[in-house]
Order: structure tokens, then C-alpha cells, then sequence
């Protein structure tokens, strides 16, 4: 069962290195996306669930179920952690979620379990988040990876490129300024109707 925790940090950079440079990275992951990192100079990943406004929800070592930002999320092992990315799940370029995982996700945090990094990791709590099922046995960053295929049809993995994305207060400017073009538009005098009923985005 160790072993299969453990990955080659000599495969780990030649992964990171085509992540980074070679593969297109993402500007943002979807609602319901897996993440994760690596940790330990590669040998291990921590991994979690994307909720949206920069926010991941994830399973410290702690025991703690808590909403972090990214830098927080690579921020592991008391700063000791080198990792510069986080991957996503992703298929055919775009990243791949699911509103039910993030609210599932969302309905874990302030729960404290019994973290063993054997049999109850961040990668059990993420794939439960999946499935629905927190009793699993997706200990390994490659059962996670099974299970995002399996539920979300994650074929590949991307990095999140997170100069592209907008930060918190940015997204609540934009979400109040469209506010205020739907109030402008309700409010608009009949001649320059008619307006479509619906829009989805």
C-alpha cells in the first residue's frame, strides 16, 4: 500500500515541465473540479474540490475539512512544499466539474475526521466528493484520477493558470455590475422592448 503512494519525483518533474510548458494551461477550473498538487519534492499530491471565487475546499492533515485559497492549497508541510501549480481536471482542453461535487464538497467543511495517510487522505475525502460515497478506498492520486474519469469525464489534466483568473473582489464587481445592467433592463421604459424573456449562460 506504500508504494502505491508514492510516485517517481523524476517522472513528477518531467510531468510538471510538460504540464507548464507544453500543454495549454486553463484560466480558471470548473465548478466541481478535482485539484491538486504535488508534495514532498513529488513522492506525494494533495488534492481537493474547486467551489468557485478562488476557493478549494479540501481535507487538511489535520483532520480538518476547511474552504482555502490556492496559495494556501500549495502552501503544504509549513511552507516546506516546492510545488508552483495546481492541476485540473479536464477534457478535450476544458476543465470538467459538477455543481453536485462542489456542493457536496461545500457541505463537508467544519467536519474534523480522523485523518491516517494510509486509509482516510485528502484523496478519500476528494473522491467522496465524487461519488458521494466518503467511505471509498481512492487512496492513491491514480484511484482519484479513475474515479474523476469514471463521474466527471476527466480524460486529461491541466494547469491552472491563476494569473488568468479574476480574484474574489474582482468576480463580486463583475457579479454587482451585471446586477445593475438586469436592474437597468427591468427598469427600462416599454418602447424599447421587447427583450428576450430567458437567457442561459
Amino acid at each position: 500500500m506504500l508504494a502505491t503512494l508514492y510516485t517517481n519525483p523524476a517522472l513528477k518533474i518531467a510531468e510538471s515541465f510538460i504540464d507548464n510548458v507544453v500543454r495549454d494551461c486553463i484560466p480558471e477550473p470548473a465548478l466541481g473540479s478535482v485539484v491538486y498538487c504535488a508534495l514532498a519534492m513529488g513522492y506525494l499530491d494533495h488534492s481537493g474540490i474547486y467551489i468557485g471565487k478562488n476557493q478549494i475546499v479540501h481535507l487538511d492533515g489535520s483532520g480538518e475539512i476547511e474552504i482555502v485559497s490556492p496559495e494556501t492549497f500549495l502552501n503544504r508541510l509549513g511552507g516546506l512544499n516546492l510545488a508552483i501549480s495546481i492541476t485540473v481536471s479536464c477534457a478535450a482542453g476544458k476543465p470538467v466539474g459538477s455543481r453536485q461535487v462542489a456542493a457536496r464538497a461545500r457541505r463537508q467543511v467544519g467536519r474534523t475526521v480522523d485523518y491516517r495517510l494510509l486509509t482516510n487522505n485528502c484523496h478519500v475525502f476528494t473522491a467522496g466528493c465524487i461519488s458521494g460515497d466518503f467511505d471509498n478506498w481512492s487512496v492513491t492520486m491514480s484511484a482519484l484520477k479513475s474515479a474523476a474519469r469514471d463521474h466527471l469525464g476527466a480524460k486529461e489534466w491541466r494547469v491552472w493558470d491563476q494569473s488568468r483568473t479574476p480574484a474574489a473582489g474582482q468576480q463580486a464587481d463583475r457579479r454587482k455590475a451585471k446586477g445593475a445592467a438586469t436592474a437597468s433592463t427591468v427598469l427600462a421604459p416599454a418602447a424599447k422592448w421587447p427583450f428576450p424573456t430567458s437567457s442561459r449562460p
